[in-house]
């Protein structure tokens, strides 16, 4: 598309989610903004060219966010099923553990009769 270097790499699999792709994107695309408002033509490129990456730039900015929010819910999802597991198991020992202590009770309450 340009000279402009594509500064902005993917993330690896299984990655702790960062913003630093979309802040890459981010400031790209300022870079070839100021080019579009420059309105001058150096060393073989347009500003014309530079307002065209810096709609490339934004697509690419909202895409990764886009990216990180997804991944994100998903976590929180996950996060929210393993919680909800744990509260399910504490409670069902909790309701063992008042059953057999009822139980106990209701035995000594028999032998005393």
């Amino acid at each position: 598309m340009s000279a402009r270097p594509m500064p902005c790499g993917g993330v690896a699999e299984g990655a702790q989610l960062s913003l630093t792709g979309a802040q890459c994107y981010l400031a790209t695309a300022e870079d070839a903004l100021d080019g579009w408002y420059a309105r001058q033509t150096a060393q073989g490129r347009t500003y014309v060219a530079d307002g065209h990456e810096a709609i490339y730039f934004i697509d690419q900015l909202l895409g990764e966010l886009h990216r990180v929010r997804s991944a994100l819910i998903g976590e929180i999802r996950a996060d929210e099923d393993e919680r909800a597991a744990r509260v399910d198991r504490l409670l069902a020992e909790i309701r063992a553990d008042h059953k057999a202590a009822t139980a106990t009770v209701d035995m000594r309450s028999e032998v005393g009769a």
